[in-house]
């Protein structure tokens, strides 16, 4: 899927830390991944996007199993990163330090 610019995955329970890394190393032109409730999606699976070279908008909705830890280690290691929209439980808050 070379091609893929921009995915939405919402609400799949059984996407799976694999699946994110499949999609990370696969999907190099991603530059939108917008995820929203997909339950099994841990911290781990999140960091597979840590180093994408074109990701430039990433959407986390209704995760409960991803820290603010979790954010940070991709936000700084995504450099193409522009936009970040994080909505509703992280499994804890971000330290203030890295909210600015």
């Amino acid at each position: 899927m070379p091609c893929l610019r921009k995915l939405y995955l919402s609400w799949l329970i059984n996407l799976s830390y694999s699946s994110l890394i499949a999609i990370a190393q696969n999907c190099q032109n991603l530059v939108e991944i917008r995820l929203i409730g997909c339950e099994q999606i841990t911290g781990n699976g999140i960091h597979s996007f840590s180093g994408h070279q074109s990701l430039e908008y990433l959407v986390l909705d209704s995760f409960y199993n991803v820290s603010g830890y979790d954010i940070v280690h991709v936000v700084l290691g995504c450099l193409s990163l522009s936009h970040l929209r994080l909505r509703r439980a992280l499994k804890c808050w971000m330290p203030s330090s890295t909210q600015e």
